[in-house]
């Protein structure tokens, strides 16, 4: 409480280059082409990066076969994105998945958005998140619908 900054600032500005912004590592600027000095890194091999197309596949097949919520999807998103397909680095991974843990909401879909935000830009966010997403939904609809329509049988159950 009663300390004093001797220069005024904090530590942080006095390891960041000027003109960087605040918060922001020196990979990922790199990553970002800014400042720094850096250059910048690619996120992956041109011969890994998926297309479009095997972005949507391989999430609506997630999305369709992925049952037990967030710890079992971020396991799968895992085990085939970064150690079978090796879409992503091991440690590009972890900083995806510790973004999804700051905002609300199920950090598997956010992943999943992350993801494909990663290998094409807002379109390939877009692609991977609604293809996670579309095929549980169209799954609790049609079962939705049956149950709706066997609710007189639910009501009264009759033997024959």
């Amino acid at each position: 409480f009663g300390s004093r900054r001797p220069s005024g600032r904090g530590l942080e500005h006095a390891r960041r280059p000027a003109g960087a912004p605040l918060g922001v590592s020196a990979r990922l600027r790199g990553r970002m082409g800014g400042g720094g000095g850096g250059s910048a890194e690619p996120l992956l091999d041109a011969g890994k990066r998926p297309s479009i197309g095997q972005l949507a596949w391989n999430f609506a097949v997630l999305g369709s076969t992925a049952f037990g919520g967030p710890p079992v999807h971020l396991g799968m998103f895992q085990k085939r994105f970064v150690d079978e397909m090796q879409w992503l680095p091991s440690s590009r991974y972890t900083e995806l998945l510790a973004m999804a843990n700051c905002l609300p909401g199920p950090s598997s879909t956010q992943v999943a958005f992350a993801i494909g935000i990663s290998q094409h830009g807002v379109v390939g966010g877009l692609v991977a998140g609604f293809m996670f997403l579309i095929p549980g939904a169209i799954i609790m609809t049609v079962l939705g619908f049956c149950s709706h329509s066997m609710k007189d049988e639910i009501a009264e159950p009759a033997s024959p």
